[in-house]
Parts: C-alpha cells; sequence; structure tokens
C-alpha cells in the first residue's frame, strides 16, 4: 500500500498558480504490479470520492481548487489480493500568495 505522506509539506498547495494541491508519496511505497489511484473529493461540493487519477510516484498536482475549497485525498491500490484504501488526508486551500 502506498501513503500519501501526512507530515511536514507531503500534501501543500502549490502550482504556477497557487490553486493545486501538490501529493507526495512515502519513499517505495509504489507498487508498479499494482492498479495505484489517488482520489479527492471538495468538502460540500463532491458526494464522494469522485475524482481520480493514477499515481505518478513522483507526485501528482491536483485541481485547480478555490480558496477555501476543503479538499480530502487518499490512496486505492488494487492487486491479486484485492483492494486496500488509504486513510484521507484533507487540506483546505489558502488564496493565492502574492
Amino acid at each position: 500500500m502506498f501513503n500519501v505522506k501526512c507530515l511536514g509539506n507531503h500534501l501543500v498547495q502549490g502550482g504556477a498558480d497557487q490553486v493545486h494541491l501538490l501529493v507526495n508519496y512515502d519513499n517505495a511505497s509504489y507498487d508498479a504490479t499494482a492498479t495505484n489511484t489517488v482520489e479527492w473529493q471538495v468538502a460540500g461540493t463532491d458526494t464522494g470520492f469522485v475524482n481520480s487519477a493514477p499515481v505518478d510516484p513522483s507526485g501528482n498536482p491536483l485541481g485547480p481548487f478555490a480558496a477555501g475549497q476543503t479538499v480530502n485525498v487518499r490512496t486505492r491500490v488494487t492487486n491479486g489480493n484485492g483492494t486496500t484504501t488509504g486513510r484521507p488526508r484533507t487540506r483546505t486551500l489558502q488564496p493565492p500568495a502574492g
């Protein structure tokens, strides 16, 4: 199971326009033989984790989002043994700096 890093700056607001979430993963937690996805939902807008993208082991940019939106992010891995879903991580977007 790969994991979204939850300590420090591993689910951070960024990108050139400062309205994306940049997701990084724990080292050595990616399994190329499995189906690895990152899923997200915007709190109060999405009815569940309806957005997804294939995991890029070097990190995923998600968005764009609006300032004030709270985004929940989780991972999902499927292999021959079944599916495992990671614990959601949450970040509220701040107005872009500058």
